[in-house]
């Protein structure tokens, strides 16, 4: 011992401040049993063995094997010694980089929990967890009054899950002669819904079971049973403290002795390769937890006596049952035991379940979880679309007005832009019947599509006009001739407003195009709410609403410059500036309410609705009817707005008349 610590401070000196690096990978959250033994682990290394002289790094729920070569290859280019996959899953993946590593010629050793293939520095686990799940299946037999047991796994296909559900019900039959498991797989390792769906079926089918026993990665199974006033068994971490006494013991995994092993083997120079550790209560990897207080004290005497058996004697392993004969095929040492060379072979599948101590049951299978969204025929959805077509007809009719109505105040604010105006309010309009429906992605990509291009149409118009009123009476003091502008410089710039705008939208559709997902929502218990979702949403919605935000900051700034020209007919900074306001604070507290509290689809709707034609059917208000009044009352008066005069300038101007013309 006093050599390894002095083999880790010289260690410490010539390469870090860290005498041992390890990382390790979980395919889950560490609250969930499996992964929460493996912290346990890690922390006996970091807290108990090497304390500040070790870096223990981890991630969580690391399944993507993009996710699994970019944290491996940084740990072996920042020369850890050891990588622990703490899974099967990483096997393929881990397998490959070692391999590459070694030719490298790095040092960093490489090592997967219940894993199958070895290398030069690669080693894997195998567990002998069949060992405490027939103590668990023993207990259980003890406790039972009516011989019947509840098992639920996870996947069907994992051998050393196999091995332990066929241990487990034969020891719950050498406890309780004539005792029966019944089993049932959910072939996932976590759904608490079809969990306890499966729980309950087992106990319509077998509604004498007093037993229930996992091996899955929750406790739905143990909180079911204790709600059903009935006795469970657990796995991988002490359940007892998360349901209660009502769970008679569990079976956990204890990886701070295995850890200790893999990097003292790594940092010692004694690695062996190709090495494959088997762990087992002998070796202390595997371990009953504390009982239960309602276990009595006579069935834990029993218990504590198997075990120390278990432990010190080879005839009496979790394989050595009396009927072990009539249970497998498999052939028995001269201890009458199925040893564990052949439990691979023999006892790791459903084919292998004795048949008259085990039945496997069809798998319980889910109604269809319905799915929700907004449909076309509810009654806000209705509403809305009848607003959106009001608001379209009236663009129509204000078309019409336009194209036929001799009017100089229409004259005078750009009749082109005005219908574009118009036209781009109509677009905004059609967003509105792209919300509703059974969500598409081709269908979502489109609404942005729509909303952007409205957008660009109606306030770059609105931009580009006012600019040129404002660029018009800025110059006619400075020239003699007032300034020309082209129209199709005009329409140009609103071009390249368009063409700003697309390729925002060109780029978010190549790469990141939207897919429908069903997702869980609290206002909808029971269901699933189908939406469309972008990876990088938040980016692209970033990019797409700050361009927004430019329009209204150029707006604002053209509507404070062209407040002071004087003749009334040309002089739109207010309706420009009201409109710019009515965005920005409309715009602003919808697109809050939508990006920050989860709503129901019915409020989700009528806020972007709100948005669309609140923002469309006002805007075109705010620029239409001044001039349709001032229309109406010169009419009245039996005057043209032309004639009007400032209190300050004549009643006409070179600009004005120039303007007119254009």
């Amino acid at each position: 011992m006093l050599g390894l610590l002095f083999f880790l401070s010289f260690v410490s000196l010539a390469r870090s401040e860290y005498a041992v690096r390890i990382g390790l990978l979980y395919n889950g959250e560490i609250a969930d049993g499996w992964n929460y033994a493996v912290e346990l682990g890690r922390a006996h290394l970091q807290d108990d063995v090497y304390v500040a002289d070790i870096l223990a790094e981890y991630h969580e729920s690391v399944l993507n094997e993009t996710d699994m070569d970019r944290i491996i290859s940084d740990w072996v280019d920042r020369d850890f010694d050891v990588v622990i996959g703490t899974s099967w899953e990483y096997q393929t993946t881990i397998t490959r980089i070692a391999a590459e590593t070694l030719k490298e010629g790095k040092n960093t050793k490489f090592a997967v929990l219940t894993g199958w293939e070895t290398g030069p520095n690669l080693m894997v686990t195998v567990s002998k967890l069949y060992q405490v799940k027939y103590l668990l299946g023993y207990l259980g037999g003890l406790m039972s009054k009516s011989g019947k047991q509840c098992y639920i796994g996870a996947v069907r296909d994992d051998p050393s899950l196999m091995a332990g559900a066929i241990a487990q019900a034969i020891g719950f039959a050498d406890a309780h002669p004539g005792g029966h498991t019944a089993m049932y797989f959910i072939n996932m390792w976590t759904n608490d819904t079809l969990e306890r769906a499966t729980a309950e079926q087992c106990l319509i089918d077998n509604p004498d079971t007093d037993i229930f026993t996992t091996h899955t990665d929750s406790v739905v199974t143990q909180l079911f049973a204790r709600e059903k006033g009935l006795y469970s068994t657990g796995i991988s971490s002490d359940m007892r403290f998360r349901v209660g006494e009502s769970v008679l013991s569990s079976g956990i995994f204890k990886w701070g002795p295995v850890f200790e092993e893999i990097v003292n083997m790594a940092l010692t120079n004694t690695w062996i390769e190709n090495f494959t550790s088997v762990i087992g209560m002998q070796e202390g990897g595997v371990a009953l937890t504390t009982l239960s207080n309602f276990v009595p004290q006579e069935v834990a005497e029993k218990i504590y006596e198997r075990r120390d058996l278990m432990l010190t004697d080879p005839a009496y392993d979790a394989f050595c049952s009396p009927q072990m004969s009539l249970y497998t095929a498999a052939p028995l040492n001269e201890y009458n035991c199925v040893s564990h060379e052949f439990v691979p072979e023999y006892i790791s599948s459903v084919d292998h379940v004795p048949a008259g101590i085990a039945t496997v049951y069809p798998d319980v299978e889910l109604p269809a979880t319905p799915v929700v969204w907004l449909s076309y025929d509810s009654g806000i959805a209705i509403a809305f679309m009848i607003i959106a077509a009001f608001g379209m007809v009236i663009c129509i009719v204000l078309i019409g007005l336009i194209m036929t109505w001799k009017n100089n105040y229409f004259k005078a604010s750009s009749r082109d832009f005005l219908v574009v105006i118009l036209v781009g309010t109509i677009i905004s309009q059609i967003a509105v019947f792209l919300i509703p429906g059974e969500p598409e992605a081709f269908q979502c990509q489109a609404f942005m599509w729509v909303t952007g291009t409205a957008f660009v149409i109606v306030y770059g118009s609105i931009l580009i006009k006012s600019f040129r009123i404002w660029f018009i009476f800025n110059k006619v003091d400075q020239l003699r001739t007032p300034p020309h502008i082209p129209r199709y410089a005009l329409f140009l710039v609103l071009f390249s407003m368009l063409l700003a705008i697309y390729i925002i939208l060109i780029v978010w559709t190549a790469v990141d195009f939207p897919e429908v997902v069903l997702t869980e929502n609290v206002l909808y218990p029971g269901s699933l709410v189908a939406s469309c979702h972008w990876v990088h949403y938040e980016a692209w919605m970033g990019a797409f609403l700050g361009f927004m935000g430019l329009f209204v900051v150029v707006g604002s700034v053209i509507s404070w410059m062209s407040r002071k020209i004087n003749i009334e007919l040309y002089n739109e900074s207010k309706e420009l500036g009201l409109m710019m306001y009515n965005l920005l604070v409309v715009g602003t507290i919808l697109v809050s309410l939508l990006q920050t509290i989860e709503l129901g689809l019915e409020a989700q709707f009528a806020l972007q609705a709100v948005l669309l034609t609140w923002i469309g059917i006002s805007g075109i208000a705010i620029l239409f009817v001044p001039k349709i009044y001032g229309k109406i009352r010169d009419e009245k008066k039996g005057t043209d707005r032309s004639s009007s005069t400032s209190s300050k300038k004549p009643t006409t101007s070179p600009a004005s008349s120039k303007i007119s013309s254009q």
